[in-house]
């Protein structure tokens, strides 16, 4: 098997490669069992230089950080991983005073030839020579990039990334991560569910409501709201609003892009990257571990019981905390006054509203 067909939840740090989760299906197994349905894949530290294609250039190896000069692009060789129908990506790169860069993709099935370069996202002015695809392609597209995720209208088997640099300044990457879903079937049968802890385990979170923000953008800014409330866990004070401002998506206008709210995190001080969780049993690792996270739901009406709203088509908040009696303790930014922001709900509405939807997860680690 090649060194990158790799298990489901698996991680590859610093050129190792580590697989989590996954359960051997023994011969006589009559059907495969369910798979966690996200592939976790990190690269990091000194084993990135192994993972270089030969098209990379200007780019160097500075204690556990990659560094590209103004210009440089960094190219990751072609990986072969199980089929997947979604792709996240995520990264910390400081990109110091005036520096941009983009972060792009191309993918194919293990047969096909790698497509054109598609642009993820990135931050800072433009590089000369970035892919100047949309990242809204035609919805008809065998794959295209919404926003900040990769969607395939049939499973996908090759990934290649790259770090294209602006010429203003030079960056140093820490750490780029993607998630890579797979189809549907996959997981069909998942148990989500985990035993309660037998204590309580809270994770003291500061309160923040995004109706404190400007009123013209108070509706708009759960998610910077979000990455407030963690940055100031992690000990990072950063005004609402000053976080709106900085994970603003100019190109769609959003407040909401994923992959900047952790880029954007990482420029204010915490390192971090998107997950998407599956299991009860994910989430309580990341608290156990002192992580707090936002998570990314949808909710119809009557599906969570208890919110500040009766549905949202996408909304942000912050779990941190689960109960011994089942429940789930969160920080709910469209909350008003901000000594509603703290509440509870329960683990069976928010597994409707996000573990089964998407599993999405800021999951900020720590100051840099």
């Amino acid at each position: 098997m090649p060194l990158h067909a790799l298990l489901p939840c698996s991680l590859v740090l610093g050129g190792l490669c580590l697989a989590i989760g996954a359960a051997p299906v023994g011969p006589e197994s009559a059907e495969p069992e369910p798979q966690h349905p996200h592939q976790l894949f990190g690269f990091a530290g000194t084993g990135l230089a192994a993972l270089l294609d030969p098209a990379t250039r200007g780019v160097e190896q500075r204690g556990e950080a990659m560094r590209l000069e103004p210009g440089a692009v960094l190219v990751l060789r072609p990986l072969a991983i199980e089929p997947f129908v979604e792709l996240l990506p995520s990264w910390n790169i400081d990109c110091g005073e005036g520096g941009g860069f983009r972060v792009e993709g191309r993918f194919a099935t293990l047969t096909e030839e790698l497509g054109p370069w598609v642009t993820f996202g990135g931050w800072g002015p433009a590089p000369e020579g970035a892919s100047d695809a949309t990242r809204w392609g035609p919805e008809d597209a065998p794959h295209r990039v919404a926003v900040d995720v990769l969607e395939a209208a049939s499973p996908l088997s090759r990934v290649q990334l790259r770090v294209v640099a602006a010429k203003a300044a030079p960056l140093s990457l820490e750490h780029l991560t993607f998630v890579a879903t797979l189809p549907a079937e996959r997981a069909a049968g998942l148990d989500r569910s985990a035993p309660a802890p037998a204590e309580d385990l809270v994770l003291e979170v500061p309160a923040r409501s995004q109706r404190d923000g400007g009123e013209a953008i108070a509706h708009r800014i759960c998610s910077p709201t979000s990455v407030s409330m963690l940055l100031a866990f992690h000990g990072k004070e950063h005004g609402t609003d000053a976080v709106a401002a900085a994970l603003f998506d100019a190109d769609h206008d959003l407040y909401g892009n994923w992959n900047r709210a952790v880029q954007g995190a990482f420029l204010l001080g915490v390192r971090g990257r998107l997950e998407r969780m599956a299991t009860w049993a994910d989430a309580e690792s990341a608290l156990r571990a002192g992580h707090p996270f936002a998570v990314s739901i949808r909710a119809e009406e009557g599906e969570l019981e208890g919110a500040p709203y009766a549905r949202t088509s996408g909304h942000l908040l912050v779990v941190c905390g689960l109960l011994a009696d089942g429940h789930v303790v969160v920080r709910d930014p469209a909350a008003s006054p901000v000594d509603r922001v703290s509440r509870t709900y329960s683990r069976a509405d928010l597994e409707r509203v996000w573990l089964a939807r998407n599993g999405v997860a800021y999951v900020l680690h720590g100051p840099r």
